[in-house]
């Protein structure tokens, strides 16, 4: 006997296969090329709440494209299959590192798409154009801050800066601390690079030994770092070290148990996320998860915030017009974990303030101050 469909119940389904087929998608995209993918799952576990707590699921769905080859070009891939698939894509979000960020927020220039990354902060994403948004905090107002602190901490005395080669968000660093270098007289830094293996060449660590240096600036990711932790801590260095702000989302469980060995000071230039802002949003996260919120969490739902307030604000059809159009408007959004944040129209980098935070053996980074991103000779 053949098995046959009601004619009725026939012409429900043919009826309602548009209106499925053409609900609004946004497209969270992720590799883990920079980051691990357990923590890139962090970041999609906060957008993810922000989007079902809010009710803008009822407004669009979210498809993901989560690349896990740690290939360089995931990014890319990510963000082309998201677009390949979903025809009247409404943004691409996601893609938290700078390494992605830079990869995918090309191509969504390709196809005129809105791009909100989780936490880039590649100075760069503030060039590309009014499609092009972040919520990572600009570099280029932590690398001033960096130095207008250093310079009153260690007036004329000589930091080491140590980068990574092969890590575009490293080299960025090193390209705006030798670009801003002119402009803070009593700043004296020396520059190396890792070597293949990661660590600091034999030369440095004698400097390092002998007391060429009063500091140490890192350009390099957490789980870059674990191999020069090993050597500053076997050869006794305690010097004051100054981290970037992919330390606060980034994988530190990889030198945690190094940073605790070492007797130096450990302090981020960063923005603060965590604050009477965040109470709210730690409170659902806890009581939906089971556990206090990882760092990654808060950018996240930052995002899935975003785009949520965005939908609200369209009142007629949902299309990747409209959605551009409602951002624009007026960018700035409430309820996120740092309270209300806003962007230039012109695309780039949320406008965040800038703290010190220092390395606490319990805690994590905890912040101690807020810093002066204005260069001396802008006074």
């Amino acid at each position: 006997m053949k098995f046959q469909i009601p004619l009725f119940s026939l012409l429900v389904l043919l009826v309602h296969l548009p209106s499925l087929a053409s609900i609004p998608k946004i497209g969270y995209g992720s590799s883990n090329a920079v980051y691990p993918a357990r923590n890139q799952e962090f970041f999609y576990m906060g957008y993810d709440l922000a989007m079902k707590s809010t009710g803008a699921t009822k407004k669009a769905s979210t498809d993901t494209m989560q690349i896990t080859d740690a290939k360089a070009l995931g990014a890319v891939r990510s963000a082309n299959t998201l677009i390949a698939r979903n025809p009247n894509l409404l943004a691409l979000v996601g893609f938290p590192t700078s390494h992605e960020a830079l990869l995918a927020s090309k191509v969504a220039i390709n196809k005129d798409l809105f791009f909100l990354s989780a936490a880039g902060s590649h100075s760069s994403l503030a060039t590309l154009g009014p499609n092009i948004y972040t919520l990572g905090e600009a570099l280029q107002s932590s690398q001033h801050a960096l130095l207008r602190y250093v310079s009153e901490k260690f007036p004329e005395q000589k930091g080491l800066v140590i980068t990574n080669p092969k890590a575009t968000f490293s080299l960025n660093q090193e390209k705006l601390l030798r670009s801003y270098l002119s402009a803070y007289a009593k700043v004296d830094l020396e520059l190396t690079s890792l070597t293949d293996k990661k660590e600091l060449d034999k030369t440095t660590i004698k400097k390092l030994v002998d007391g060429a240096y009063n500091y140490i600036i890192l350009t390099t990711y957490a789980d870059d770092s674990t191999l020069v932790f090993k050597q500053l801590v076997a050869n006794n260095i305690n010097l004051n070290i100054y981290t970037n702000p992919s330390w606060i989302v980034g994988d530190i469980e990889f030198v945690r148990r190094l940073m605790i060995a070492y007797a130096g000071k450990i302090q981020c230039i960063s923005s603060v996320i965590k604050g009477p802002e965040s109470k709210e949003f730690e409170k659902l996260a806890t009581k939906t998860y089971g556990a206090e919120p990882a760092t990654e969490m808060y950018y996240g739902y930052d995002a899935g915030t975003i785009i949520s307030q965005v939908l609200q604000r369209i009142e007629g059809e949902i299309t990747p017009q409209s959605f551009k159009a409602a951002f624009l408007k007026n960018p700035c959004f409430e309820k996120t974990t740092s309270g209300t944040l806003c962007f230039p129209k012109k695309g780039g980098h949320a406008f965040r303030s800038t703290h010190l935070l220092s390395f606490n053996k319990i805690q994590g980074f905890v912040p101690t101050r807020k810093l002066n991103t204005r260069s001396e000779k802008s006074e």
